[in-house]
């Protein structure tokens, strides 16, 4: 089994529903840490937490599953919340959210280079964040 603890620095863009003020969707740049504790070679379990420097999400907070395919596909589906910035054009500060995605990890040696999409299901809208992320195991 790889090693059971892996840490992840993400950057990369958060795209879809959000409205520019000219009509069109707007990308916001996304930071992003994740860790995850593998439970097995093809199971694990984990935290993930993105901030959007766009007009309307501040951040997400998820508790991740991950199934490992292979030794380079990386699946996942994560409920958790989204939090909104002041004034927002949202009702609620805060929503329920459900992120599924894929990822391809490309190893050297204990460190990761790790290009990544998921899509993110919240308040009747798909957000879509894609991106890379380098990570650590140990």
């Amino acid at each position: 089994m790889a090693q059971p603890n892996h840490f992840s620095l993400f950057g990369g863009f958060t795209s879809g529903g959000e409205q520019s003020g000219d009509g069109r969707e707007s990308a916001a740049f996304t930071v992003g840490l994740d860790y995850e504790r593998r439970l097995s070679p093809r199971w694990g379990i984990g935290v993930m937490g993105d901030w959007a420097f766009g007009d309307r999400r501040e951040y997400i907070l998820a508790a991740p599953v991950f199934l490992h395919a292979g030794s380079a596909f990386r699946f996942h589906l994560a409920p958790g919340v989204e939090r909104f910035r002041e004034g927002a054009p949202k009702d609620a500060n805060s929503e329920f959210l459900v992120r599924t995605g894929v990822a391809y990890n490309l190893y050297f040696d204990s460190i990761a280079l790790t290009p990544s999409l998921s899509v993110d299901f919240v308040h009747g809208e798909q957000l879509y964040v894609l991106g890379v992320a380098i990570g650590w195991s140990y």
